[in-house]
């Protein structure tokens, strides 16, 4: 949560702004190997995002990535947040912006 705190405060950006919310997950892990399914949606809950905001868990970095550039495509689309807490000692967030 600090990560994707301090990529919004990095861009002077408020969690109302954000249109969607991708969490990375392991590739081809999820709930039997002990990882939370939806991720995204409880992230983009705590941050306090808009209820409408869109959530995504991408399996690996490169689909995260990939789907925030087709996200981004969409001119309703604005501010999509990225969040990788993969194989890192702190996780990462990136805010993808136009």
């Amino acid at each position: 949560m600090r990560a994707a705190g301090r990529a919004l405060s990095d861009a002077c950006l408020d969690t109302g702004e954000l249109d969607a919310v991708i969490y990375v997950t392991a590739r081809g892990s999820g709930a039997r190997h002990g990882q939370v399914l939806w991720q995204s949606a409880r992230i983009a809950r705590a941050l306090g995002a808009r209820h409408d905001v869109t959530a995504f868990d991408a399996p690996g970095a490169r689909a995260a990535l990939s789907l925030a550039s087709a996200l981004k495509a969409e001119e309703s689309v604005r501010h999509v947040l990225v969040i990788d807490a993969g194989d890192h000692e702190e996780p990462i967030a990136v805010l993808v912006s136009s």
